[in-house]
């Protein structure tokens, strides 16, 4: 998965210069890309359980 990530900065640097730069936007792109995935994986979660939560008082109150 870290390669996929790292495919657009190989674009950008093809003849190898910058490596050092080149390898910690690798590493901070993925890292932040991660984050971002996980972020949105938990917020989707949780909105769903509290949206399911609300629901299933909802019906308790009308029931």
């Amino acid at each position: 998965m870290g390669n996929k990530s790292c495919y657009p900065v190989l674009l950008l640097y093809p003849k190898g210069s910058l490596f050092f730069f080149r390898f910690f936007f690798c590493s901070f792109f993925s890292f932040f890309c991660n984050f971002l995935f996980n972020f949105l994986f938990f917020f989707s979660y949780f909105f769903n359980l509290s949206r399911w939560m609300y629901r299933s008082n909802d019906s308790i109150g009308f029931s």
